[in-house]
């Protein structure tokens, strides 16, 4: 008999030897599983990530539209073209700590560093990002006054831009319209909720939703990947947080989260 690749002769097999033996099998598979999970999610993270980059380059390139635009005319607002220059700079930086985030992603365990996040300036930084789709669209996005709570500020801009993007995207009203709110739970966790007036979602997908590559809806009428929401979910997890979703059909839909307290 076989033991770890070594061979036990049958005088030496007991009930302790057995047991050791399949102890180790089942520590074998269970690894086996642990590292096909990790390397899935690594996957869909990347894939997640890539499409979100996509955000800020259309940043950059909108405004390097405006300013060649500008530069062509014999009057140029140098306010306006400082600011734009100031917006290319800030997205190429979010794109840099976005690759850095799956860097840190393949870490063991997927471990990112956690600190003091101040939410208010999440949310800025999360419309700059959107700036082009939010013109492009007429979106109107509000907030409140958010928290400051513990967590990876590079991981929740990518959570507030595919929940406020999908937000934008799925919509077939005039004015796409998104509100943030925040309040406080018991202890230190705090409730966030994203309210958008989009196409919605019928109740028997809201669970579905989260599911990786999990589409609702064709390519050809709503562009994205599909595990946006799927990224969503495991970056509040990793955040000690839970998130579901509340919707009517055609009447918008509600994403609620929470988030640990600074």
């Amino acid at each position: 008999m076989w033991r770890s690749g070594l061979y036990i002769p049958k005088a030496n097999i007991t009930a302790e030897s057995l047991r050791h033996i399949v102890e180790n099998a089942l520590e074998k598979a269970a690894l086996q599983r642990k590292v096909e999970e990790q390397r899935q999610e690594l996957e869909n993270f990347a894939d997640v990530l890539v499409h979100d980059l996509k955000a800020p380059i259309a940043s950059i390139h909108g405004m390097t539209y405006f300013i060649e635009a500008e530069l062509h005319n014999e009057v140029i607002d140098k306010d306006k073209t400082i600011d734009r220059c100031q917006r290319i700079v800030k997205a190429g930086k979010c794109m840099g700590a976005m690759i850095d985030t799956l860097r840190e992603y393949t870490k063991a365990e997927a471990q990112v560093e956690f600190q003091s996040v101040e939410m208010q300036q999440v949310m800025k930084d999360t419309l700059s990002n959107l700036e082009h789709l939010i013109q492009e669209r007429g979106a109107r996005v509000t907030y409140e006054a958010l928290p400051v709570v513990t967590g990876n500020v590079y991981q929740l801009i990518q959570l507030l831009q595919n929940l406020i993007g999908n937000g934008i995207k799925y919509c077939k009203a005039g004015i796409p319209s998104v509100h943030v709110t925040a309040s406080q739970q018991e202890g230190k966790m705090w409730f966030l909720s994203i309210k958008d007036n989009g196409i919605g979602i019928p109740e028997q997908y809201y669970k579905a939703v989260f599911e990786p590559f999990r589409r609702l809806y064709s390519a050809s009428e709503y562009e994205g990947t599909g595990p946006g929401l799927a990224t969503c979910k495991k970056i509040i997890g990793r955040h000690g947080g839970t998130i579901w979703c509340e919707s009517r059909e055609g009447q918008g839909t509600t994403f609620l989260f929470t988030l640990p307290g600074a």
